[in-house]
């Protein structure tokens, strides 16, 4: 999917979100890319992003208000903050038992009620990142940690984190979720 389908699927994706605010649809972010991967490198699946979203459409959106997700290659990664652990349980069951997900890796922490907005995505940061995320992989920041998910070699990932070492804004890059290619 060239850069503009993918700002263009990010538009209506937010707007369909917002459209939903009324309902009780938690928040899930899209993950922002390079510029236009080869064929070979791993992707948002749209459709898995979709319907995820739509597992989730059950669940109350205030109590998921400070989650989001990034997607790669089937793996969903989930990051925020809830204020109880069975509502951290809840969302992972939810997510893994979707259809297409072929794991789920768990970044959420349980903060007081009052702490949840720090844990919103940083969709400014992720999109001045933007170009020095490596191919195949999607980015999400939060609380001033850059997470990665997807397919990448060591080197790429280690060029990335030197590539961002000045940045005031990011603590530290968690690439728990990326596998070695």
């Amino acid at each position: 999917m060239g850069r503009y389908k993918r700002v263009l699927f990010g538009l209506s994706f937010s707007a369909a979100l917002a459209g939903c605010a009324s309902q009780t649809r938690p928040p899930i972010a899209v993950p922002v890319f390079r510029s236009a991967a080869p064929s070979s490198a791993v992707t948002t699946d749209p459709k898995l992003v979709d319907t995820v979203a739509a597992a989730l459409n059950g669940l109350d959106s205030r109590t998921f208000q400070a989650v989001s997700m990034a997607e790669s290659g089937g793996l969903v990664l989930l990051v925020g903050a809830v204020v109880r652990p069975d509502q951290r349980r809840q969302l992972e069951q939810k997510v893994a038992a979707v259809p297409g997900v072929t794991g789920v890796s768990d970044h959420i922490l349980v903060v007081d009620s009052v702490g949840l907005d720090g844990y919103r995505p940083d969709l400014g940061k992720e999109r001045d990142l933007s170009g020095k995320v490596p191919l195949g992989l999607a980015l999400r920041v939060v609380h001033g940690v850059a997470y990665l998910v997807g397919v990448a070699s060591a080197a790429e990932v280690g060029s990335f984190k030197e590539s961002i070492a000045d940045d005031p804004a990011i603590q530290w890059v968690d690439s728990t979720a990326v596998t070695s290619r």
